[in-house]
């Protein structure tokens, strides 16, 4: 049975994308739309009478410059989580069984279509949130004994606060742009902050703090939910799927959950904590990964959503200071209000903590 297209595309895109279908097994009497909101790869729906529907996607490799290495770690994934009775979506092969398909520098995959699934649009708070923070959790919990070592690492140095803190302290001494007024405020404001680079670096302690498997884009549209119980099916979007510490999902949980407007708002003055939405989040991550993380590390919860809000407060300002070469933006000065909002946010998540007794003192002191 033909699905409801979703979007339609133009000719000359239909063209390329039939010669990718057809390299996975689809050649006659198609039917394509794009599919889904995602930002960084394009991805399609492949439809045919005499076939399950299939989920065709170019993967952006200007982002990820070695698509197969994802590919290897979906199957080592997969795999693993099948003696688990863990689904996954299933990895469709070329017809030659290979795990691309690769053509004029594009890299091209496929996925077995999950029928009568969606993924809702972001929520801030209540169901959304739970469901986030507990599948997730369960996710990273399902693979406690997978080798996180045998993962390749997508994106090196990701969640690296050290690096993010150093390309930024590069990106101002080699800016053409002036650092003075609301830019000097928000750039010294940072700095003042760089203590949180010195907590980042005890992290880093492999005995006290070791790698687990993190997905590393925790949101609400990375999940598959069933059209009929509206119950979780599985986390999809694999792609930043590597060796993590503890603070990496949480961390962004809290960054894009628990805010009362999103990252790219303007009103400054409606930035604030949502703490019912981040006490519930914690707590069902902190129920979901029970097994996985180790008394110390659920000690340090708290500090999981200040280091990653100053991470990406950090890189959004990079960012700018470099002349938007990393992010999209829809007007010049879209990269540092991002930057301001998010050391708002910062700033709000600390004082949340330290009134709530989420923080003892400002940081841990050194062991």
């Amino acid at each position: 049975m033909i699905l409801p297209c979703q979007m339609p595309i133009d000719s000359a895109i239909s063209t390329t994308v039939r010669e990718a279908a057809a390299a996975f097994g689809f050649c006659d009497k198609i039917e394509i739309s794009r599919f889904g909101k995602g930002l960084i790869n394009d991805t399609f729906l492949v439809q045919a009478e005499e076939h399950s529907p299939l989920l065709l996607q170019k993967i952006n490799t200007n982002i990820f410059p070695f698509p197969l290495d994802i590919q290897t770690n979906y199957v080592l994934l997969s795999d693993y989580l099948k003696q688990k009775n863990y689904f996954l979506p299933e990895l469709i092969k070329t017809t030659d069984q290979q795990l691309l398909w690769t053509v004029h520098g594009e890299a091209w995959r496929a996925f077995a279509f999950v029928e009568n699934s969606y993924s809702p649009d972001p929520a801030q708070t209540g169901a959304g949130i739970t469901a986030v923070a507990q599948c997730f959790g369960q996710f990273s919990t399902a693979l406690k004994d997978f080798p996180a070592a045998a993962l390749k690492s997508i994106l090196p140095r990701f969640h690296d606060l050290s690096l993010r803190y150093q390309q930024f302290e590069e990106a101002l001494n080699h800016t053409r742009l002036k650092v003075n007024g609301e830019l000097k405020q928000v750039v010294e404001q940072l700095q003042h902050k760089a203590a949180l680079v010195k907590v980042y670096q005890q992290f880093q302690d492999p005995k006290r703090f070791p790698l687990h498997v993190m997905h590393h884009d925790c949101k609400l549209s990375n999940i598959l939910f069933d059209k009929n119980t509206h119950q979780v099916i599985c986390p999809v979007d694999l792609d930043t799927v590597m060796p993590g510490k503890f603070y990496s999902d949480l961390g962004d949980m809290i960054r894009t959950g628990c805010c009362t407007v999103d990252e790219n708002s303007t009103a400054f003055d409606r930035i604030d904590i949502h703490t019912n939405a981040y006490e519930q989040l914690v707590a069902t991550y902190r129920d979901a990964t029970a097994a996985l993380f180790n008394e110390e590390e659920k000690a340090y919860f708290s500090y999981a959503g200040l280091l990653l809000v100053y991470m990406q407060a950090l890189r959004f300002l990079t960012d700018h200071l470099n002349g938007d070469t990393y992010y999209k933006v829809a007007y010049p000065q879209q990269n540092f209000y991002r930057a301001k909002n998010q050391l708002l946010l910062l700033l709000k998540l600390e004082d949340y903590l330290l009134a709530s007794g989420g923080l003892k003192q400002p940081y841990p002191a050194e062991k």
